[in-house]
């Protein structure tokens, strides 16, 4: 807790700092600061930033590991210090068994004897682990993966190797379809999928295989390690090169490694509640996914917990989301699920999520650049009423946003489709996601700051006016 305390100190001082009355006009929501923002951030990545000195492979706020309860402890404290009415807490099982590897490796010989090391290879989520000693087999070039590339191939007893292009974010990938499809076939004894992707050699990536993974030893790389591994395949010119691949860890039980959810009430004149969720957990640091929003979602606390209760139309609950990673969305379908009481009071639903997050630098892809990621602005129930608030809002604060408005729910929204509920999302298709390139340095702090006005904004907005063609239904919309 010592970088939460730190971060308490900051936030003290720089309270101070935001309720020196500025000259001229009053800005708005002066006692949201996005410095106050970005130092909760940094002290929340810390976490994961300790999980890596302890020695954990997959290091982060992984689901039902102690790293995640330290996420939802030091939320615990931050909604204590804002004065939030009510803390209270769910705990549940992991939305399924999740793997933390205790040791990934991957190593080629050629058929002149040079032998080759992918540092990069990495793994998340679910794999067959390999026997004792490793997997060791023939390496197969199954080009981009495709059915028309595997066509054709000897690949029974194999382990194929694939390169997937990556144009922007690693969440969804061709290689999910590669996995599907050797799974089905049952012939391959193994995958390893180059990430095709300028980053530096030293990047890793957290990719979302489904619960196929969990049917196949499988491993991913960086591109740099895979134009090694396509280069020794090409001078052995069809000769065999040999591959040991190494998948070993533990498998933790949803019953004795569970998650939680947080939740932080702040009570107004009505039981109607306005819902905030934000996830806990992450992979690697996880700056932008998602401490920026839990960031975002303890300033929100702050902030209205601040003003008189007959300032607060409604009622607000903040909800720090446990087992996103795993299930997916675990978090918010233990709500749906098994909490009517705040199911069926929710008025409207904002998920904080993957927000003020820069473009990687144009000469160096490794770095981050000027030029914030524009957010992608998800309105499902298809208000324009409600759309135009939170575009104005957006426009207000200087939030970039991309044109089109999308109508499903996104993320960790996507459980409350079942309820018709009404909801926003502002979300970036963040260039760091699920890599270790996700770092502080990535986050815009004056951006972090803005996003939570621009929620605050269109939160007060609707309360003023609640009989304004916010609150309609539309059929619901499943995920993408």
């Amino acid at each position: 807790m010592r970088e939460f305390w730190r971060f308490c100190t900051a936030f003290g001082l720089i309270s101070l700092l935001t309720l020196v009355p500025a000259r001229g006009s009053e800005p708005a929501y002066p006692d949201i600061s996005g410095a106050e923002s970005y130092a909760f951030l940094e002290a929340f990545t810390g976490i994961s930033r300790q999980a890596k000195a302890d020695g954990v492979l997959n290091y982060g706020r992984i689901v039902g590991t102690r790293y995640e309860r330290q996420a939802l402890a030091m939320v615990r404290e931050a909604f204590a210090a804002a004065g939030v009415d009510e803390i209270t807490q769910d705990d549940f099982p992991l939305g399924w068994p999740e793997l933390v590897p205790t040791r990934l490796g991957l190593t080629l010989t050629g058929p002149d004897g040079a032998s080759l090391a992918a540092p990069s290879a990495f793994l998340q989520g679910f794999a067959k682990l390999t026997p004792e000693g490793g997997l060791e087999a023939d390496l197969v070039d199954g080009g981009r993966g495709t059915a028309g590339d595997l066509s054709g191939l000897d690949l029974k007893g194999k382990i194929v190797f694939v390169r997937v292009p990556i144009a922007w974010a690693v969440f969804r990938h061709p290689g999910q379809e590669t996995l599907a499809r050797l799974v089905e076939e049952g012939e391959a004894a193994g995958l390893v999928m180059a990430l095709d992707q300028p980053r530096g050699r030293d990047n890793r990536y957290a990719v979302w295989t489904g619960t196929e993974g969990a049917r196949l030893s499988w491993l991913n790389v960086n591109g740099e390690d895979g134009a090694a591994i396509a280069d020794m395949l090409a001078r052995a010119e069809g000769r065999p090169v040999r591959a040991r691949m190494v998948v070993e860890g533990e498998i933790l039980d949803p019953k004795t490694h569970p998650t939680a959810n947080l939740y932080g009430l702040v009570r107004g004149m009505s039981d109607d509640l306005v819902v905030l969720t934000s996830h806990t957990d992450s992979m690697f640091q996880g700056a932008t996914d998602n401490a920026s929003g839990v960031a975002t979602l303890v300033t929100l606390a702050r902030h209205y917990a601040s003003l008189p209760r007959a300032e607060r139309p409604y009622s607000l609950l903040f909800i720090a989301t446990g087992g996103h990673h795993s299930g997916p969305a675990a978090g918010v379908r233990y709500i749906r699920d098994n909490r009517k009481d705040i199911a069926g009071r929710a008025k409207i639903v904002f998920n904080l999520e993957h927000m003020a997050s820069f473009d990687p630098a144009s000469g160096d892809k490794a770095a981050a650049g000027t030029t914030i990621t524009e957010h992608g602005v998800y309105v499902p129930n298809e208000s324009k009423y409600l759309e135009k608030v939170v575009r104005d809002a957006m426009a207000e604060f200087g939030v970039p946003a991309t044109k089109a408005t999308a109508r499903n729910y996104v993320g960790d929204l996507y459980p409350w489709y079942t309820l018709r509920t009404p909801a926003v999302c502002l979300m970036q298709n963040t260039y760091w996601y699920h890599s270790e390139a996700d770092t502080p340095d990535k986050i815009s702090p004056e951006t972090l700051g803005a996003v939570a006005k621009v929620f605050a904004r269109v939160i007060d907005t609707l309360g003023k006016n609640p009989d304004a063609d916010w609150t309609r239904l539309s059929a619901p919309r499943t995920r993408p």
